[in-house]
């Protein structure tokens, strides 16, 4: 019989590999639309590490790299990604690259974007405890796994507003049955991951600024759904950014509190923290998740009379 503790990390692995732990993706929309490549309107470089729920064994950690770019005729713009992640038994490394279409409107952009991008999993069940007089489970074998996906993605901005469309992973990956255990891809719409986000800027009252937004997210089965409230206050000349999200349904096992500051040095470096609470009678098992970003910008100068808040 597998110990408890470590069917929670499980779950938890299971969970967190599909969505990711993005606490801070409003100031980096490529990690959930490709279509927000070059929307930076220069070289964009990011950085993201999160530990979630620390305190406990095996629990997910995940370190991020992406960069971002406009070419000159600023009509295509090109994105990256690579990533790691380490989550219980499984360990997996996973990359994209993202080609995006922009059309330049009166006052805004319209991004389409497409995403081609591979998982490579490393699935190390030995950690695991059995009951040697119990057979053991198919599911349990140490497996290696890579796979390819794709994505799709629409992303439109203008300088007080956003919103976009993205499906990041179009293919799902599942056991066909209960007797061969194969274990392969599938091209069904209703597994793949939809998600909506909007968001616009507020006032400018002595130099403050309101940002709300929200994330709607579908992932695969009808009951697997989340909703993302953001909110954020920017004030003391663009320097500070303080804000706190609410985040509940999906197969989390209870809402979670995000509090988030972001300090902008200047007008190329930014450098953001997030805290996320988990809320409810979980509040005292699950430690709190933190997740670290940094993100430079090679910026033209149009950006600094014009700078962006998405």
């Amino acid at each position: 019989m597998i110990k408890k503790s470590w069917i929670i990390i499980f779950i938890v692995t299971i969970s967190f590999t599909v969505h990711g732990q993005y606490s801070q993706y409003m100031v980096n929309g490529l990690v959930i639309n490709p279509a927000y490549a070059g929307s930076r309107d220069g070289l964009s470089l990011s950085a993201h590490y999160a530990k979630v729920w620390t305190g406990i064994a095996g629990m997910p950690e995940q370190e991020i790299l992406s960069a971002h770019f406009p070419l000159k005729n600023d009509k295509l713009a090109f994105g990256m990604i690579i990533g790691n992640r380490t989550a219980g038994s499984t360990h997996s490394m996973f990359g994209s690259l993202d080609y995006t279409f922009r059309i330049h409107l009166k006052k805004s952009i319209l991004g389409l974007g497409l995403r081609a991008g591979i998982d490579y999993k490393d699935e190390n069940f030995n950690q695991l405890y059995f009951d040697p007089n119990m057979p053991q489970d198919p599911v349990f074998i140490n497996n290696t796994l890579t796979e390819p996906n794709a994505g799709f993605g629409i992303y439109y901005y203008s300088k007080r507003f956003f919103t976009g469309f993205s499906i990041p992973r179009m293919i799902t990956y599942k056991f066909s049955d209960t007797t061969s255990y194969s274990y392969g891809p599938t091209l069904q719409p209703q597994y793949a991951h939809y998600m909506f986000s909007a968001g616009a800027l507020i006032g400018e009252i002595d130099g403050f600024k309101w940002r709300p937004s929200f994330l709607a997210q579908y992932l695969g089965t009808v009951s697997d759904y989340r909703l993302d409230i953001n909110s954020m206050f920017i004030f003391l000349k663009d320097r500070v950014w303080l804000g706190a999200s609410y985040r509940m349904g999906g197969n989390t096992v209870a809402s979670q509190v995000v509090g988030i500051i972001e300090l902008k040095m200047n007008d190329q470096f930014m450098l953001g923290y997030s805290y996320d609470y988990t809320m409810g009678q979980f509040s005292s098992v699950l430690n709190a998740t933190h997740e670290v970003y940094l993100r430079y910008d090679f910026v033209y100068k149009i950006r600094a009379a014009n700078p962006r808040y998405f």
